[in-house]
């Protein structure tokens, strides 16, 4: 740069010098240019590249900008939603519901709350039609056998409506079609034949069993075996994560134990949680499994949940509700998906309340009578009385032998904890008949959609019977 002003000064005065001509002018540039040592042509071309790559460097700055204010698809990272409480209570409609009903709910919500069912829900009708020959007419009508209305014109299924109930923010799509829960196999209750049959079969699991003996043929965490009268820890042998526990009962009954029990199961599990989280900061997101019976996956009859706990975020169905809920929350100032869905199953009558804890059948179950336990917490104790109470209604009403269960706390990190999005939650489903050979899962329920025979407002009606039968017998009383 000094070299440069030394030369454009020089050419400056040479060019105002009266007489020269343009071939003088020249000659005077190349004698400066070896006088001072300056290359007016290299000096040109490195000052293209110095402007070239200032136009480059802008550029990149320009289109890193422009990538950072276009819209993407959110991470859960940069969303931000509303903290889950429950609703204030609305009356239920005093509507016999079915799911039929689902189609026009005009006369039955009222409009704010019209509005939110349409914001989270779409319902659809599919009608099949279908010709069937006479020469296949009695088989159909022998594979119909239990369907409760007239058989002999096949009308019912000649013409069928599947009613198609779309969660548009969690992406659970139920399809109802009635006709499917008379296929042959079907029973509305568990004939006590089998009854005495699978009572066998639970009696000779105790066999050899080896949670009935637990301290002496079960493992234990490195920092020791947690328990308490009903229950106690053991650690899983072959984990899932690092953080892996059994909770088991100290008495066998798979299926027919008291709430003292199950209070108990849940109680330990909770604390087995945060003693987990004292020795090891990382493990936040707690889940708890239970597969009760070997229909529904378990290897031992014997009653236990399985417990762990992820690192960085929760199992990922789970961790995908906490996402959807956000990405509600982001869509809709100041609402809660949880919450708004809690009021919804309320109004339709598909929910009962006790204290600080909601349970409502499912409008889109995974599966079969699937219920839904919320709460703000895990450790709230209406949350473990609804629980039981679910258990209870699949049991005692709707004659279920074998069954699965999700509980999925509120993370183990108090800040987290404070602003979290989604509830306390327990998810159960009936999982069919200890004696069906039929899996009742297909290729449909794992990558399409969920097919559902069971009309949930029969199932919401259990659970209201259910419900008031335990509070008047005092089922909740524990004598300690």
């Amino acid at each position: 740069p000094r070299q440069f002003g030394i030369y454009r000064n020089c050419r400056r005065q040479t060019k105002s010098c009266v007489g020269f001509t343009e071939l003088d002018t020249l000659h005077q540039r190349g004698h400066l240019q070896q006088e001072i040592g300056f290359d007016e042509m290299k000096y040109q071309r490195s000052q293209k590249v110095k402007y070239l790559t200032c136009f480059v460097i802008i550029g990149l700055l320009g289109y890193v900008f422009l990538g950072i204010l276009k819209p993407s698809s959110p991470s859960s990272s940069t969303l931000s939603g509303a903290r889950f409480a429950l609703p204030l209570h609305r009356p239920p409609t005093d509507a016999t519901m079915q799911y039929t009903n689902l189609t026009d709910l005009s006369t039955v919500l009222p409009t704010d709350l019209l509005s939110i069912f349409s914001r989270i829900y779409t319902v659809t009708i599919s009608e099949g039609n279908i010709k069937i020959p006479d020469t296949f007419k009695p088989a159909v009508q022998q594979m119909f056998s239990a369907y409760p209305g007239d058989t002999s014109d096949l009308g019912f299924i000649t013409t069928q409506h599947i009613i198609i109930v779309f969660n548009k923010y969690t992406f659970e799509e139920s399809l109802f079609n009635p006709v499917r829960m008379y296929r042959p196999g079907y029973t509305d209750t568990f004939p006590q034949e089998l009854e005495d049959k699978y009572a066998a079969i639970i009696d000779k699991s105790k066999e050899g069993c080896d949670f009935c003996k637990g301290k002496e043929r079960t493992a234990e965490d490195a920092f020791g075996r947690l328990e308490n009268k009903r229950a106690y820890v053991a650690s899983n042998v072959a984990k899932y994560n690092g953080h892996h526990a059994l909770i088991a009962s100290w008495a066998h009954t798979p299926l027919f134990f008291d709430y003292a029990t199950l209070a108990d199961l849940l109680r330990l599990a909770l604390q087995w949680f945060e003693k987990s989280h004292e020795h090891d900061p990382r493990a936040i997101y707690p889940h708890i499994m239970w597969d009760a019976g070997y229909r529904a996956a378990a290897s031992q009859m014997h009653l236990h949940f399985q417990a762990s706990i992820n690192y960085n975020h929760y199992y990922a169905r789970a961790e995908q509700h906490r996402h959807n809920a956000l990405l509600y929350g982001a869509e809709h100032a100041g609402m809660n998906l949880w919450s708004d869905m809690v009021e919804l199953h309320e109004a339709l009558g598909m929910a009962v309340r006790d204290n600080d804890a909601v349970a409502f059948a499912y409008l889109t179950p995974t599966k079969e009578k699937e219920m839904i336990v919320v709460a703000e917490t895990a450790k709230s104790e209406s949350f473990a009385r609804l629980f039981y109470t679910v258990i209870r209604t699949l049991l005692d009403e709707l004659s279920c032998r074998s069954f699965s269960v999700s509980v999925i706390p509120e993370p183990l990190d108090p800040m987290l904890a404070k602003r979290y999005e989604m509830p306390a939650v327990v998810r159960i489903v009936d999982r069919g008949s200890p004696f069906d050979k039929r899996a009742d899962v297909g290729a449909m329920e794992m990558y399409g959609a969920y097919n559902v025979a069971t009309d949930q407002f029969r199932v919401a009606r259990a659970l209201k019977k259910k419900w008031a039968a335990l509070k008047g017998a005092n089922a909740f009383e524990v004598a300690e």
